[in-house]
């Protein structure tokens, strides 16, 4: 009995105990956290960062911690939450752009257990207007600040705009101002109350109103007081002869400003012309009326306040038309007028006639596509009946040619111009589908004054009609080949040069390739550069130019074309190489307008391989390299 009395008390015992330890063990598992907000790999671009955590445990959380960490490990910031919800918000405003920051979680629970998660976010740019942000009212010709706020390579200077109409015009305010997060600003003196009224900030290096902008987030009131300006005469009925002299007169009052513009118009208000665009508001200018084509009866004048931009509120016009008389005058395109059938790059004279008093230069265009599109033959040339045009050089046949002229000072094809009255033909040397145009252009061995052209074999083609040049140039050094590749020698170190290719088969030629681009290396003076990768987008990078000098510390003007295939890419990154080493990003995300300004920096070493590359955003393998220069 004794026994079994042992025995159950042990039994008792360690049933007690497994009780005890199973409560335990409920207890040894952590909680399950998550990072809802930011997502790991997130750009934030504000100046404050909002933390989202989600924490669960079977038990009770007891706390989360939340760290904020740089690219380095370092602690900027730490907050602990005791109660849900789990959420923060961290002032980031003086942490630099670019960088890669960490926000480390650890969720605890009442046992101790703990787990931790931990993400990534890239810090971007930004900049911000803060006032004015809408609700304001303030008055013309007062004094109030403009603030904003920013981070990350924001450049130095600003520009600053306002607007009247809720953004559909914009006005300066500055247009260079040093990015202190202030602008004391003197309101402008306007003629017309205003509740429409918006600031905009730029980066004044971004172009015109680039991504890195901002403006206000609603509209703000300007009041002003009551003006007038009214025109009394032309206003409506009168009939003046061309060439003549005639007073504009009007009345004003209020306190607009003391210059004035006046225009007028030949066709009811369609289209203005310039009479004086600055003058002395004392009620009468004395006019010679223009020298005109064809007698209108729908002329209009029109006068505003100088400083109102494009026709503010603060104008007046003819309230009727008046009338111009006209001699009568013409002018005829005679040739080609249709149905001749010319050879691209060929030389013919295009012809015309004229009469009356129309002004003595005129501008000449072709179009290729029936009039949908125009382009320039020459801008200006004196009219005497005859200019001798050099054809261009197309790539395929068009039977829907015109030629266009006009008087070279009545704007974009004013009353006076005439253009082929039937389509003629300029052909190419090729195209037949027969005969298959070259694929697989590439340069190889390119040094300082030579390089090989090949391209893929064409079933059918005897030989290959090759033209090579250097980039810009108008002429082609031209050569027949019969293999499929060809040796271009005698070129300049540290140029672009561009070339194609065409199949000769038995009853016809093919079209034109398409240009490929390449630049020879640099002729040395030291140690040679090297050979560089050839271009693969479509363009060419002008500026700088090869084996140009550029200055360290200095500002400096790069200039470039760049499109992918038939598109144009909005953005670009603009690149600065050492041979075919990258040196430095110059700028990321650049709009694709051709032109940016660089500060050259003072820290780059002096070397006569630098070059210049555009790149494609979404695919680094499509790029516009430039030409070899120096920084000194």
């Amino acid at each position: 009995m004794k026994r079994m009395t042992n025995k159950s008390g042990v039994l008792l015992a360690f049933i007690a105990l497994l009780h005890f330890t199973c409560d335990d063990i409920t207890d040894i598992f952590p909680p399950k956290v998550t990072i809802v907000e930011p997502q790991n790999g997130a750009i934030i671009s504000g100046d404050s960062l909002y933390i989202k955590i989600g924490a669960e445990d079977n038990n009770n959380i007891e706390k989360v911690e939340i760290k904020l960490k740089d690219k380095n490990d370092v602690k900027i910031d730490f907050v602990t939450l005791k109660s849900k919800p789990f959420e923060c918000t961290f002032p980031i405003a003086e942490m630099y752009a670019g960088d890669t920051s960490y926000i480390e979680v650890k969720a605890y629970d009442e046992a101790g257990n703990f787990s931790s998660k931990t993400v990534t976010f890239l810090l971007g740019r930004y900049l911000r207007l803060n006032s004015p942000n809408g609700g304001e009212d303030w008055q013309e010709q007062s004094t109030h600040n403009i603030t904003w706020s920013s981070r990350g390579d924001v450049l130095s200077q600003v520009k600053l705009d306002y607007s009247l109409d809720g953004g559909s015009n914009w006005n300066s305010i500055v247009t260079t101002y040093t990015s202190n997060g202030s602008y004391s600003w003197t309101l402008p003196d306007i003629s017309t109350t205003s509740n429409s009224c918006l600031v905009k900030i730029r980066d004044y290096y971004q172009g015109s109103y680039g991504s890195l902008s901002d403006e206000s987030n609603n509209s703000f009131t300007i009041t002003a007081d009551a003006n007038y300006l009214e025109i009394t005469s032309p206003n409506g009925g009168e009939d003046w002869q061309e060439q003549s002299t005639h007073n504009i007169t009007w009345s004003s009052g209020g306190d607009f400003l003391s210059q004035v513009k006046l225009d007028y118009s030949l066709d009811g208000g369609s289209n203005w012309n310039s009479i004086v665009t600055t003058y002395t508001s004392n009620g009468s200018y004395s006019w010679t009326l223009p020298d005109i084509s064809t007698t209108s009866n729908s002329c209009l004048v029109k006068i505003r306040d100088y400083y109102q931009g494009s026709y503010g509120s603060l104008s007046d016009e003819s309230n009727n038309s008046f009338t111009i008389t006209a001699d009568a005058n013409y002018l005829e395109i005679t040739s080609p007028n249709g149905g001749e059938d010319w050879q691209e790059q060929s030389t013919h004279n295009i012809t015309w006639s004229s009469g009356g008093d129309f002004l003595s230069q005129v501008k000449l265009d072709y179009s290729l596509d029936g009039g949908s599109n125009w382009n320039s033959i020459v801008t200006t040339w004196t009219s005497d009946g005859s200019y001798s045009w050099t054809l261009p050089d197309i790539s395929t046949t068009s039977n829907s040619c015109l030629v266009k002229i006009r008087d070279y000072y009545q704007g974009s094809y004013g009353s006076l111009s005439d253009e082929s009255n039937n389509s003629f033909t300029i052909s190419t040397s090729g195209g037949d589908e027969s005969c298959a145009t070259p694929t697989g252009l590439s340069t190889s061995n390119i040094t300082s004054n030579q390089a090989t052209l090949s391209w893929n074999v064409v079933s059918g083609a005897n030989s290959y009609n090759v033209r090579a040049r250097q980039t810009g140039e108008s002429s082609w050094t031209e050569g027949k080949i019969n293999g499929t590749s060809a040796d271009f020698s005698g070129l300049s170190a540290s140029t672009q040069y561009e070339w194609k290719v065409q199949s000769v088969c038995s009853s016809s030629n093919s079209d034109w390739s398409n240009l490929v681009y390449f630049t020879t290396s640099s002729s040395g003076g030291g140690s040679s550069c090297p050979t560089l990768p050839t271009t693969t987008a479509t363009g060419q990078v002008t500026s700088p130019a090869a084996g140009s000098v550029v200055s360290k510390g200095s500002a400096f003007t790069i200039n470039w074309s760049f499109k992918n295939g038939i598109y144009t890419p909005g953005q670009c990154h603009i690149k600065l190489f050492n041979g075919n080493t990258e040196v430095s990003s110059l700028q990321n995300w650049a709009i694709n307008d051709g032109v940016y300004t660089w500060y050259v920096s003072s820290s780059l070493s002096n070397s006569d391989c630098y070059n210049i590359r555009i790149i494609h955003t979404s695919n680094s393998s499509i790029y516009v390299i430039g030409s070899y220069f120096t920084i000194q």
